[in-house]
């Protein structure tokens, strides 16, 4: 122990005696366990916490998939769902959940939406979390007639004040009295993004008791997904076997017109995913690659760390020569060097810390939402014994091979030697086998880099197919209770629009029931000319639209005609149709004029018109064929049907000459001057819409940026290091070739050859490997290859220019070497 802490205090004595150096090692290792710390800490909560519920291992997420519709991802239906909850042997507890918003109001508050969870009792006991105050919805309450309400902790805290005697209190929920009978913790949280918009976190969780003519609607209504505790010791097989078996069922209970519709074989599937799989879903890779990034640059710190305790050593040839004549032995000397990298990379560990404590904040502003416990990414002991572990193995792997490199050094000759430093052929080659492996792992970085801002720049300039500048979109939802008559509804967003359209600067407004980048209605088709009993139902997206809609949303009208004042309630239902729909379902004729069946629809629509397409599912997925109905034909008993809540809660569109955000209080003093109660929901402009949706690349392309930027800066001071040294072992040599006549550019020229062979070794293998290892990221691109030949061609030039210029610095100063002094000295 004593031995310890006398080479404890002699390594601190060492490094405080090179401040410039401890300083330099320390920041970069600062920046690379930084980096990493920061990084981890979002996949620790990501990928490598546990969901917050009871043996998570156990829960799972299904949904159903009829891929000859083209319905690779829906819901259960209402007796579809009820079939797997009578006839299923595998589950513990099981329950459906959908998502919608609510008007929450009562107690003298003011109004306000919340998102809502509408449940059946099974999905509480599934999630097994006890309430915080109060209970879960019970079974009963899976029958018609309950109005209880479970609220959160969050809107317990913000609304009621942590009251708890809310519990047992009547709340208003779309204007009608809901008992609340529970509130659940902060930590019982489970965003649901395998349901269109479902990326927020429930407000308050209603029943979804479904009436008995839901159980009825075969073949509709897919609107269910479920999350299911599996009982103790079924397997995938198992799940997979009896998945298959019931969704066999299901299909033979449908009635012969859904069972036509269905293509009459097997078509309907059920799947069940680990929940924990299902809410990670395409953030996996996405999130390793970053990983994987900082580690390549830690890696590069450590051979610039690892250089510069190369040139160190051989600084301390004759204090180690000394100490070896004296009596310590090589382990001790050993001992003694590695304990001195131990300290730099717990230091450069501290400091890391404090590096990623001060990203933090930056970075959770750019995670895309949605992202599963995005509430537990913190510096916590996980990420703490991560960042530990990471500073141990850092200093074992920047100092073992200088420290074992200096105390193989022969006494005798560094005695000899004096305080010279010999540079050592050995010495030079591990300098330079550092310098490759900077510059390899740089060109990886900079190649995935460039490839991923290559694709992100594909994916701005793609055309969405509207034109998302100076729009506001908002959603206004009518309560049925407020709303009871289909023709109050109808009045309601005709006086709104109208009232909009005469606000200053306002070009244009309209509504619609979904919008681009987020569809939420897909319906099968067929052409009427067809022979149902020779082609497939095939399926399309569909919305409703009012208004100037079109015109509102920059959508372009290609053929045909938009919507007007004779497309009302009890005239012959028209669509307009998208050029992707064109090109699918009408490749030998003109479309207009068409009749087509949409949904379950008896009464089939003409077509009067062809839109463009607009990006309708995500900016860098296809378009899909695309239908639009008209909103005043629907009938007044879809408008009031408690399953059409969509067609309640309209998304108006307003295009102006201004910033549209400057439109929103007068948009709010309208709203209240037709309904005081009635709240804006989801206000937003389109464009940032599109930033969100591309957010998850260009976080990857952003940091990614960052991290080869960094590298390449330790891959340029890497070679200059190691230049600049050479150049300083070797001024006796220069002086004596000035001396005898040699020319400046004759040294400028040894200088930068000598450096130049590094890089285009490193070029070599750094394409190579960059080759092989881009497949890796071919998912993450857009619009370009992962060979693409402009990043493989221009990388390297970029790197080879930073690495000349880091050549010729030390090159200048080779040229001026004084001769004299340089002979005086030999």
């Amino acid at each position: 122990m004593g031995t310890l802490k006398q080479d404890l205090k002699f390594g601190w004595r060492v490094l405080a005696k090179n401040p410039g150096f401890t300083a330099v090692a320390v920041l970069t290792l600062a920046l690379g366990i930084g980096a990493n710390t920061a990084i981890f800490s979002v996949v620790n909560a990501a990928l490598l916490s546990s969901l917050p519920f009871p043996q998570p291992e156990r829960l799972v997420a299904g949904w159903t998939s009829v891929p000859k519709l083209g319905f690779d991802r829906v819901g259960f239906s209402p007796p579809d769902y009820r079939l797997l909850e009578e006839q299923q042997d595998i589950f513990e507890d099981l329950g459906a959940v959908t998502i919608g918003n609510f008007e929450l109001s009562g107690g003298g508050e003011t109004p306000q939406r919340v998102v809502a969870f509408k449940v059946t009792s099974g999905f509480f006991r599934a999630l097994g979390t006890p309430a915080l105050q109060g209970r879960w919805l019970s079974a009963e309450e899976d029958e018609p007639g309950h109005q209880s309400v479970v609220i959160s902790a969050h809107l317990w805290r913000q609304r009621y004040s942590a009251d708890p005697s809310i519990v047992g209190e009547s709340i208003l929920i779309d204007r009608s009295p809901y008992e609340v009978v529970g509130v659940m913790p902060d930590h019982f949280q489970l965003p649901v993004p395998w349901i269109s918009g479902g990326s927020e976190n429930a407000d308050i969780w209603i029943p979804r008791a479904f009436t008995a003519a839901e159980l009825q609607g075969y073949g509709s209504n897919f609107a269910h997904m479920v999350v299911a505790r599996l009982k103790p010791g079924v397997g995938p097989e198992r799940l997979s076997s009896q998945a298959s078996l019931l969704a066999s069922r299901a299909q033979e209970a449908y009635p012969a017109q859904v069972q036509q519709i269905l293509g009459g074989e097997r078509t309907l599937f059920f799947v069940f995913n680990p929940l924990f799989e299902q809410l990670v879903g395409d953030l996996r890779t996405p999130l390793l690659v970053l990983q994987a990034a900082v580690l390549l640059v830690l890696l590069i710190g450590c051979a610039n760390v690892a250089n510069l305790l190369l040139v160190r050593a051989a600084g301390r040839r004759r204090e180690l020569a000394l100490r070896s004549a004296l009596g310590a032995g090589r382990s001790r000397l050993l001992g003694q060097m590695l304990l001195e990298g131990l300290l730099l990379g717990l230091t450069g560990g501290l400091a890391g810390l404090a590096v990623a404590f001060a990203c933090l904040p930056l970075l959770r502003t750019l995670l895309p939402a949605g992202l599963p416990q995005s509430q537990g990414i913190a510096i916590n002991l996980p990420v703490l014994a991560f960042t530990f572990l990471l500073s141990l193995g850092t200093a074992l792997l920047f100092a073992l091979i200088p420290a074992w490199r200096a105390t193989r050094q022969d006494i005798q000759e560094a005695l000899r030697e004096g305080g010279r430093q010999g540079a050592g052929g050995a010495s030079s080659r591990l300098q330079g086998a550092f310098v490759v492996s900077q510059m390899t792992l740089a060109i990886v970085l900079l190649i995935a880099a460039g490839l991923l801002l290559r694709s992100f720049d594909a994916l701005m300039s793609t055309d969405p197919g509207f034109q998302p500048d100076h729009v506001l979109v908002t959603q206004v939802e009518l309560p049925l209770a407020g709303y009871p008559q289909a023709q109050k509804i109808r009045t309601f967003y005709d006086e709104l629009q109208q009232r909009l359209r005469g606000l200053p600067a306002v070009q244009s407004v309209g509504a619609s029931t979904d919008l681009p980048l987020a569809i939420t209605e897909r319906r099968s088709f067929r052409r009427q000319d067809q022979d149902p009993a020779e082609v497939a139902m095939s399926s399309v997206v569909f919305g409703w639209i009012t208004g100037d809609y079109l015109d509102a949303m920059g959508i372009r009208l290609l053929r045909g005609r938009a919507f007007n004042e004779q497309d009302r309630a009890g005239s012959q239902p028209v669509t307009l149709i998208s050029e992707a729909a064109v090109e699918q379902y009408f490749p030998d004729r003109d479309p207009l004029g068409a009749q087509v069946f949409v949904g379950g629809r008896p009464q089939p629509y003409t077509v009067v018109g062809v839109v463009d397409d607009i990006k309708n599912q995500a900016m860098d997925q296809p378009s899909l064929p695309h239908l639009y109905g008209a909103y005043e034909q629907e009938p007044d008993a879809t408008l009031l049907h408690p399953q059409w809540k969509a067609l309640r809660g309209l998304n108006i569109a307003v295009r102006s000459s201004a910033q549209p955000r400057m439109l929103l209080p007068l948009i709010r003093t309208q709203l209240r001057q037709i309904d005081p109660q009635l709240a804006l929901t989801e206000i937003r402009t389109m464009r940032t819409d599109i930033d969100e949706a591309v957010a998850p690349q260009r976080l990857n392309t952003l940091l990614l940026a960052i991290f080869a930027a960094t590298a390449l800066f330790l891959a340029a001071v890497g070679i200059y290091g190691v230049i600049s040294y050479s150049v300083s072992q070797r001024r006796q040599e220069m002086g004596i070739r000035m001396a005898l006549g040699g020319q400046k550019t004759d040294l400028v020229r040894m200088v930068l050859n000598q450096g130049l062979r590094l890089v285009v070794f490193s070029l070599v293998l750094g394409l190579l490997a960059a080759l092989g290892l881009s497949q890796f990221i071919a998912g993450l691109l857009y619009g370009v290859g992962a060979r693409d030949p402009l990043t493989f061609l221009a990388v390297p030039l970029v790197l080879a220019a930073v690495a000349l210029a880091a050549c010729l610095i030390p090159a200048r100063r080779a040229t001026k070497v004084d001769p004299m002094q340089a002979l005086r000295t030999e």
